[in-house]
């Protein structure tokens, strides 16, 4: 949970292969999600936003949990935090905080050691800038699955200045309901992943909560009741977004235009 290098140096432990997780990754990408994925692109929108969170899954698997930050000046300056999702499903726990364990912690409402994580990366974050800006900085949250998860409880939880926060795939109604007003929710939601459900309701239908559901994005002979759970596949539910819909053009204002953002990745284990 210390800072790791910036952006593009893949991992804090030196044994990890991170290229060739990478270059996995790049090829997943293409045959997935159609898509050419430069890990050095700038996060643009939505859809830049979940590969990128996809990204940090796959460099840091079962060994790290990988958290990035994305800093753009202001007035006012905002803060984008990337959270990755579950990577070690043993029902023992394992070395990371995004496991099995995490995501049974975070579904019931306690405050998990993801969560955890993930707010010591925005202190430290925070702690960069003078203390008399900090609590004025905007907070925009974004995760696939368990991170989206984790993004809405650090939304909820009320202890940061969270104004946005972009979800894949996550069962967060508990939590919306529990946000204070004026924090602006974009959920996505595919009609054939059961994960968002696992939560009972459907999102709180109120000002600033835009849930997206989508057909299944299960192909004919497709068995297997996760497929349509899958960051590529929520990548492309994002590339279908209107751009100039509030929601796209909400979570623009804290990309920037990619090249003004302040990028870093921390790394964290249990």
């Amino acid at each position: 949970d210390t800072p790791g290098e910036p952006v593009g140096s893949g991992s804090s432990i030196p044994e990890i292969d991170w290229k060739n997780r990478l270059d996995d990754y790049k090829n997943k990408a293409t045959e997935l999600a159609g898509v050419t994925y430069d890990a050095g692109h700038p996060v643009v929108d939505v859809e830049s936003l979940l590969l990128r969170a996809g990204e940090l899954d796959e460099l840091g698997k079962g060994d790290e949990a990988q958290i990035e930050t994305l800093l753009v000046e202001g007035p006012p300056m905002r803060l984008t935090v990337i959270i990755p999702s579950t990577q070690e499903w043993s029902p023992w726990g394992s070395g990371v905080p995004n496991d099995l364990y995490g995501n049974l912690s975070a579904m019931s409402g306690n405050e998990s050691d993801l969560q955890i994580l993930a707010q010591r990366a925005i202190d430290a974050r925070l702690a960069e800038l003078p203390e008399s800006m900090r609590s004025e900085v905007e907070i925009m949250t974004v995760g696939f699955s368990q991170g989206g998860i984790v993004a809405a409880a650090i939304a909820a939880s009320g202890e940061y200045n969270v104004t946005q926060v972009v979800t894949a795939g996550s069962p967060i109604a508990g939590y919306v309901k529990d946000m204070p007003e004026g924090i602006k929710i974009l959920s996505l939601e595919q009609l054939g992943d059961p994960v968002p459900q696992l939560d009972g309701s459907p999102n709180p239908v109120r000002d600033g909560v835009t849930t997206v559901r989508v057909p299944d994005a299960a192909q004919p002979g497709e068995k297997d009741p996760l497929v349509s759970h899958d960051i590529f596949r929520y990548a492309k539910v994002a590339e279908g977004l209107d751009p100039q819909s509030e929601s796209a053009q909400a979570i623009a204002k804290f990309l920037g235009t990619g090249a003004d953002q302040s990028p870093h990745r921390y790394y964290g284990q249990r």
